[in-house]
């Protein structure tokens, strides 16, 4: 499991939908996943993200594998889709609710990723109220019972503030919006068992509404051939049934 590359945008006003492309065509074939990590903010009551689909031809399938949403105005998706086709310049799109007021968007390209149905093996969301003069936001725990890419990412609403993830995890996208908006920081961590993700907030003028989103993403399967293996005989020794 390796990560490749990741791209994002800040906020989107007034759009029904949001786009980023890869800064390189990613490659295609065994093993190589595009994980996508998107929120909105529509200042009504938001039903999240309506489709994922990018330029390819065909289009790569996606699936999205868990909606977040808050208490307030803010829906959160985490989805994936095999990359079977990459040609040219790489672009993803996500539709949004109606038209929101603000979107952020992010996609990333792993390798040596398990790219069945069941690639993301559990998942988890919540929300909070960020203070304002800056505090540590603790994210949903997710449990993988066995070694994952765990790809989590917060999001909130209202002014931009610094966001920093726990020591333990990687940033792999940090993404800012001037004034109001939808700042998104992305990050990994690799294991199994209890992983909670972490970000230390700052202060800003006002509160904020966050929510963050995880999900485990498994490894290429490694299952060994059923044939077995040819052993090369040493000098001197021979296989039975064969004249000496």
């Amino acid at each position: 499991m390796a990560w490749v590359q990741s791209s994002t945008v800040a906020q989107v006003n007034a759009a029904s939908s949001i786009s980023v492309s890869f800064g390189s065509t990613p490659g295609s074939g065994s093993g190589r996943l595009c994980i996508v990590t998107v929120d909105e903010w529509n200042g009504g009551t938001p039903t999240g993200p309506t489709g994922y689909t990018d330029n390819q031809s065909p289009p790569n399938t996606y699936t999205e594998h868990i909606e977040g949403t808050d208490y307030y105005k803010q829906r959160a998706g985490l989805a994936s889709a095999p990359i079977a086709t990459a040609s040219g310049t790489f672009t993803v799109t996500v539709n949004l609710t109606d038209t929101a007021s603000w979107g952020g968007l992010s996609i990333h390209e792993y390798s040596g990723m398990n790219t069945s149905s069941s690639r993301c093996s559990t998942s988890n969301s919540n929300y909070a109220v960020m203070a304002l003069g800056g505090g540590t936001y603790t994210g949903p725990t997710i449990s993988p019972a066995t070694n994952a890419t765990n790809v989590a990412f917060l999001s909130h609403d209202n002014i931009e503030r610094t966001l920093t993830p726990d020591a333990a995890w990687t940033q792999r996208a940090e993404q800012e919006a001037s004034s109001a908006g939808e700042p998104q920081n992305v990050m990994e961590k690799i294991g199994a068992g209890s992983q909670t993700p972490v970000w230390t907030y700052g202060s800003a003028t006002s509160t904020a509404n966050a929510i963050a989103v995880v999900g485990a993403f498994t490894p290429l399967s490694t299952e060994r051939s059923p044939w077995p293996r040819k052993t090369k005989l040493r000098p001197g020794i021979f296989a039975p049934g064969i004249a000496q």
